[in-house]
């Protein structure tokens, strides 16, 4: 019996370490995750979560997105692409340990303040390096990232933000608030420092839902006139400003021909995989099909290869077709419902806001197959799978 609860404890403990370590660094988020899926199998917890299937019209697009890539594989053009990918579903299996672990009593509040606590270090870290103070590789590295982090990174900084904002608003100490406000801010300062765009993009859209959340006294006026507010403070910048001046230029420059720049290409994988789409439209060209067609068919040899179309859309369009497209809507749509239903509670905003969140980063990258945002989107679907939580949750307490 006690090592039941202590496998249990663990597995908590484990997914706290998860959310911890999504925003800090891939390395010991990778050793978490093989230690959390290692006891999950070896304590027979994976049992118990058998019972979830039961509900296929929640479990259903897990199942698929697991499916979907490994049967890819029968009709691709390369094998050996789409291998990568079809690794990659073992990301879904987080959604079942999730659930488990929030229907064994555990609340979803303790996964989020050990994310926000995460991505607070990095934050931190992002800084002291920015400073000077502590050494980094390059003008893209952050805190104990490599050198790929900031899109990613500054879509989970937003997410912790719009998060802190909840706890902001449902505090009642004035040391809590003071508290919430200094780690918004200190997250807030890495987020227009970096050199991304997903992110502030992201935030731009939900500063209303933040700016809602910081009177006392709310109200749809104060929310507009303090969204108005922070945007204009985010584009004092020169990082922000630099940023959207050549998001224009490098859109003007792609219409006259020039592929080759960060924004350019992007159009060009989007272009591309609507053509593999159009081509292949109902089973798409196969898991990987897009990398090997796109890299065959490069109009000029400066163009770099490139592995996925950065659009979470369009890579299911072109990887499998209308049954990609459809699987992606119901994917989409169980959490969304799930938020919306619960959205008065921690759990429930938090899914609402993270699917914003995710939605607004899929634009220019493919997140579901992103290590640290697909893995975390899998633990949320968990908590939605799971039932929403509808209890008040426990304030984010500074030390008496």
């Amino acid at each position: 019996m006690e090592s039941r609860i202590d496998a249990g404890k663990l597995l908590f403990l484990g997914v706290c370490a998860l959310f911890f370590f999504i925003p800090v660094s891939i390395v010991p988020l990778s050793i978490t995750e093989g230690l959390t899926v290692l006891l999950w199998l070896v304590s027979g917890k994976f049992i118990k979560t058998v019972r979830f299937l039961k509900n296929w019209k929640l479990v259903l697009p897990l199942v698929a997105m697991v499916i979907l890539p490994w049967a890819g594989l029968l009709y691709t053009s390369s094998v050996s692409a789409g291998w990568k990918f079809a690794e990659r579903t073992d990301y879904w299996l987080f959604a079942f340990i999730a659930a488990y672990v929030i229907s064994s009593g555990y609340k979803t509040e303790y996964f989020l303040k050990s994310y926000i606590a995460g991505v607070s270090l990095t934050s931190v870290m992002f800084l002291l390096q920015l400073a000077g103070i502590v050494p980094r590789h390059d003008q893209y590295s952050a805190g104990f990232f490599g050198t790929w982090a900031h899109i990613k990174l500054s879509l989970l900084i937003t997410f912790s933000i719009v998060l802190l904002s909840f706890y902001f608003s449902r505090a009642s100490r004035e040391k809590d608030r003071l508290l919430c406000a200094a780690l918004m801010l200190v997250q807030f300062a890495a987020l227009v420092l970096m050199l991304s765009d997903s992110g502030q993009l992201a935030f731009i859209l939900l500063t209303p839902v933040i700016a809602y959340n910081l009177p006392r006294k709310k109200s749809l006026k104060k929310a507009l006139a303090g969204s108005v507010l922070i945007i204009a403070v985010m584009f004092l910048s020169p990082v922000m400003q630099s940023r959207l001046k050549e998001a224009v230029h490098e859109t003007d420059v792609y219409g006259k021909g020039q592929i080759v720049t960060p924004l350019g290409i992007r159009y060009y994988m989007w272009e591309g995989a609507v053509r593999i789409f159009r081509e292949h439209p109902v089973i798409g060209a196969g898991t990987g099909g897009y990398e090997d067609l796109m890299n065959k068919s490069r109009p000029s040899p400066d163009i770099p290869d490139v592995v996925h179309p950065h659009n979470t859309l369009l890579f299911m369009a072109s990887s499998y077709g209308v049954i990609g497209v459809l699987v992606l809507i119901w994917l989409w749509a169980v959490p969304l419902k799930a938020g919306w239903q619960g959205r008065h509670s921690l759990a429930g905003f938090a899914i609402l806001v993270y699917m914003a969140v995710l939605t607004v980063g899929s634009i220019t990258d493919t997140q579901i197959m992103s290590h640290q945002t697909g893995v975390l989107f899998a633990m949320l679907y968990g908590v939605a799978i799971a039932g929403r939580e509808t209890g008040p949750a426990a304030p984010l307490r500074a030390a008496a």
